[in-house]
């Protein structure tokens, strides 16, 4: 997981200003949805491969 000073780096980059709340409910989605696609893609991996061995 990213540090939340490192997340502030990134974020914080340009003119845009998050503060720390900000910082880290953006980082709490971010995981979830990166958890999301990896569910998905693992899903649709075994799906493909489960077709692969029917007849």
């Amino acid at each position: 997981m990213l540090s939340i000073e490192r997340c502030t780096q990134i974020l914080n980059r340009n003119k845009e200003k998050y503060s720390e709340e900000e910082i880290i409910k953006i980082r709490e989605f971010l995981y979830q949805l990166a958890k999301v696609d990896v569910e998905f893609f693992n899903q649709s991996k075994n799906e493909k491969g489960n077709h692969l061995h029917k007849s």
